[in-house]
């Protein structure tokens, strides 16, 4: 075999490691990809239900404020 013919079988060798490392990166990388969309999901859940929590007990606090408001003329 020549030098010629043993460079390109190295070289074919090289490229199939290579592309066979860029593969499994590209799947780590997908893999860890999905992961954080889900976390970033499960975090955007609880932020809105934190939020409805918040504009439900804001709107009780408006009622309760509006009652006593209400309670206040009635007494003057």
């Amino acid at each position: 075999m020549s030098d010629t013919e043993q460079l390109s079988l190295d070289l074919g060798q090289s490229e199939t490691v290579l592309m066979q490392e860029l593969d499994k990166a590209l799947k780590d990388d997908k893999h860890q990809l999905a992961q954080a969309l889900k976390d970033l999901d499960a975090k955007s859940k609880a932020y809105r239900a934190q939020v409805n929590e918040h504009m439900l007990a804001h709107d009780h606090l408006l009622g309760y404020a509006a009652d006593l408001e209400s309670a206040n003329t009635n007494l003057v």
